[in-house]
């Protein structure tokens, strides 16, 4: 008996043909996904006829495809050069990954030391067969006005000497040198790697490398357990969903790839593993429907099945996404070094969000110095547009009546004590952001955090997006803020205005 015909609720049973069509690859998912992965480094905007060369499909099938996933957010299309790129909503299950692996959350805070102790980049990597991946990083304002993405891979071979010695590379005279060494999990297995790297003195390598040791101690002494689970500090909130009716009469949609990356959707930091019945009920599509897309996107490495609870995860793979999706931005290098000399200057957390409806997302984070309540955060984060600083720089840049239309369409829940609710005092805060140049929350949408934010504006003046610099409320108030951060980030604001 097929596992489906026992689980409660379902009342289906199966025929040998119905089940083989579920277990088939869907191919319109396979060429999506080909797709998305032509994007990188070297390739940040394609056109159509460049994706079909590359991809060796026709040009309909290309266009179809792309037109899609432009229409899911999965990519962006340039209306006056017609070239696409990677959209932001491809971040969504990356920040579903980080936010569900606990573990990091715990690894964080050392690097954060290391960081501040060394004024080197120290990087967490996480072991994936022969190759590792980036999942942690706190920059070098010296050594890292680059971007260098989360999701980054190399092969193991690359850490080797790093790990008997110390890896070089660049000029001679100033050589950016890594150390690192591996630390394991509470099964006794390697887990991942923490490095150091910068311009480290020679004289000086063995001070760091004794240094990397302790730390790693450290970190093993707290028995890691990789495993998936809810995350203990975001709060649960409203879900905006992209959902692409079944009769709409769009011709150019392909109905198997919206509704897969509709189900995607629902894997969230707060709901980070479900079972098939959950997606079913949660989507309101058939279990042979949903059975069918899992299966494909499990094949395609987007999702993990645990065998022991048959339930479904996101997989490593969604960090590749936010790779690619980074290295291609502009918007997010021409903002990084902004964040890395902010987060210098002050120690706080340094955040990028741009406006997604009546939501932002957060496209970059750099993590703050540590401190007693010290919080990690990861790319993909959302929040309500009108409760967040980030949010409330962002419109109060735009024109009066968009800014009254999406307080009127934001559903305003109270995430804490301290959250306004009322739409009238939030237009009147949002104002006074206009008039002084900067927003600032007080546990408006996070308990235990204060912010400040400032829009980064176009050559037109049109709001891209807005720097976020977030700190503990046990230290800092608005008072303080305005004080000692807001000329600051106003100055540097203005000077990554985007021509």
């Amino acid at each position: 008996m097929h596992y489906l015909d026992q689980l409660p609720g379902v009342g289906i049973r199966l025929g040998r043909e119905q089940l083989s069509k579920i277990q088939a690859p869907i191919s319109s998912l396979s060429k999506a996904s080909a797709i998305l992965e032509l994007f990188g480094p070297g390739s940040p905007k394609l056109r159509i006829s460049e994706l079909s060369a590359l991809s060796g499909l026709n040009r309909s099938s290309v266009q179809r495809i792309t037109h899609t996933l432009a229409r899911c957010g999965w990519l962006e299309r340039s209306e006056e050069s017609g070239l696409f790129s990677l959209g932001y909503r491809c971040l969504g299950p990356a920040n579903t990954y980080f936010e569900s692996n606990g573990w990091l959350a715990l690894v964080m805070p050392f690097l954060a030391r290391f960081n501040r102790e060394t004024g080197l980049n120290c990087d967490c990597w996480l072991i994936d067969g022969d190759e590792a991946i980036t999942v942690g990083r706190t920059p070098s304002a010296v050594a890292a006005m680059s971007l260098t993405p989360l999701g980054s891979r190399l092969p193991l071979t690359r850490f080797a000497e790093a790990e008997a010695s110390a890896l070089s590379s660049g000029p001679c005279a100033q050589p950016v040198r890594m150390l690192a060494r591996r630390f394991r999990g509470a099964d006794g297995q390697p887990l991942g790697l923490i490095t150091m790297s910068g311009h480290i003195d020679m004289a000086a390598i063995e001070h760091y490398r004794g240094m990397l040791r302790e730390t790693v101690v450290q970190i093993e002494e707290l028995h890691i357990i990789k495993r998936v689970l809810p995350s203990a500090t975001i709060e649960p909130m409203q879900q905006r969903l992209v959902r692409i009716s079944d009769d709409d009469p769009d011709p150019l949609l392909i109905g198997a790839v919206a509704r897969a990356l509709y189900l995607l959707q629902f894997f969230t930091p707060v709901t980070p593993e479900l079972s098939l019945t959950e997606l079913a009920h949660r989507s309101g599509l058939p279990v042979p429907t949903v059975q069918r897309m899992t299966q494909s996107l499990v094949e395609m490495e987007y999702l993990e099945k645990d065998p022991q609870t048959r339930s479904y995860h996101v997989a490593l793979k969604s960090l590749d996404l936010l790779y690619r999706f980074q290295i291609s931005s502009d918007l997010v290098n021409a903002i990084w070094p902004t964040l890395v000399r902010l987060r210098a200057a002050l120690g706080l957390r340094c955040s990028f969000c741009i406006l997604d409806e009546t939501e932002i997302m957060h496209l970059l984070h750099i993590q703050s110095l540590p401190h007693p309540t010290f919080r990690t955060a990861y790319p993909g984060r959302r929040l309500p547009a009108v409760s967040s600083s980030g949010g409330r720089a962002i419109l109060s840049r735009l024109p009066e009546e968009r800014l009254r239309d999406i307080i009127e369409r934001s559903p305003i829940e109270a995430a804490t004590d301290m959250t306004v609710t009322d739409k009238e005092e939030i237009l009147a805060e949002i104002r006074l952001s206009r008039d002084r140049g900067y927003a600032l929350t007080d546990r408006q949408s996070i308990a235990g955090e204060v912010n400040i934010a400032a829009a980064v504006a176009g050559a037109d003046g049109t709001p891209l997006g807005a720097v976020v610099i977030s700190s503990p409320v046990h230290s800092w108030n608005i008072a303080r803020l305005e004080r000692e951060v807001a000329p600051i980030l106003l100055d540097e604001t203005w000077n990554a205005q985007m021509c």
